[in-house]
């Protein structure tokens, strides 16, 4: 009997009873040890800015990537590209979508098997600083106690 299981969200594997075979059919698999490297291998992740970042519209961020594979950004921003990920880095400059407010970002990296694995982050777009006006005390006035 075939099982299938989903792992990491995006790999697929088969098992056939307690052994299985995978690309050496000659030696033993062990599920553990491949999702294991899966992950370690396809780490992507938002490093910079923090979450809930505010900006006036404008970011750069960055983070980790697995080689070979370009990083797409996307979500709550003007527009959406694809950047390379170079020595496992990436970076972009972004531009919040409007209106203001809370914002997502969002990153994909596929694979070449067609796995997908991404982030995201929150950030808050407030372009216009707020305005102070101070009533009291008037201009130049001295104030004890």
């Amino acid at each position: 009997m075939q099982k299938k299981f989903k792992a990491l969200g995006a790999a697929t594997l088969f098992q056939i009873g307690v052994a299985a075979c995978f690309s050496n059919c000659g030696k033993p698999f062990h599920t553990d040890s491949y999702l294991s490297s899966q992950k370690d291998s396809m780490a992507i992740a938002i490093a910079e800015p923090a979450s809930q970042f505010e900006s006036k519209g404008q970011l750069k961020i960055s983070g980790s990537c697995a080689s070979d594979y370009s990083v797409a950004v996307y979500g709550d921003v003007v527009t959406s590209q694809d950047v390379p990920c170079a020595t496992k880095l990436f970076s972009a400059s972004v531009e919040l979508s409007s209106p203001d407010g809370h914002k997502t970002v969002r990153i994909l990296q596929t694979d070449g098997r067609g796995n997908s694995f991404a982030d995201s982050r929150a950030f808050h777009r407030d372009p216009v600083a707020p305005q102070i006006r101070v009533l009291n005390p008037a201009a130049s006035s001295v104030v004890q106690n």
